[in-house]
């Protein structure tokens, strides 16, 4: 593989996002699925794959006890939440492309418990994550646990669509 093949290409959590120079061998900066940045050398990328910026390793070791062998719903959501903001994930364009983020609080080592905080136990199987606003970011007062009944009448083509009907009906 070319070094600059490396470029956009995921690995474990981390997502290869440009070639820092550093001696003479090959040193990427990656950005993982938690937020944080981490430099990494071309080999450990793809001989011996690193797989994170080391929240890996500390996911096991939580208190929260929701993610490795018990992972909750909570903590499939949370984690969902992040790759669909990721620069890697296949529907860019409705997310981070428009420009949808998750906050500062979300992300990062404590991520996921300010997210458990904030969002609280889901209500029950029939919920799931879902942005009140659908052009907004990730964020306490923008998400919520919605039914999927709920989400269906809170996505974009809905929205846009019932606001072009109501143009001509003079609301």
């Amino acid at each position: 593989m070319k070094a600059l093949e490396l470029l956009g290409q995921r690995f474990g959590k981390l997502v290869v996002m440009e070639r820092v120079p550093k001696n003479s061998r090959y040193k990427w900066l990656c950005c993982c699925d938690c937020g944080r940045q981490t430099v990494v050398e071309g080999s450990r990328l793809r001989k011996n794959p690193t797989k994170s910026c080391g929240c890996w390793r500390t996911e096991y070791k939580t208190t929260h006890n929701q993610s490795g062998k018990n992972i909750s719903a909570e903590y499939r959501a949370w984690g969902g939440m992040l790759t669909r903001c990721s620069l890697s994930f296949e529907g860019f364009l409705d997310y981070r492309g428009r420009g949808i983020v998750v906050c500062d609080r979300w992300r990062g080592g404590d991520g996921f418990q300010n997210f458990f905080a904030d969002m609280g136990k889901r209500p029950s199987s029939l919920h799931s994550l879902d942005r009140i606003d659908v052009d907004g970011n990730y964020e306490p007062l923008n998400c919520r646990w919605a039914t999927k009944k709920e989400q269906s009448r809170n996505q974009r083509k809905h929205i846009y669509a019932w606001e072009f009907a109501m143009e001509g009906v003079g609301v």
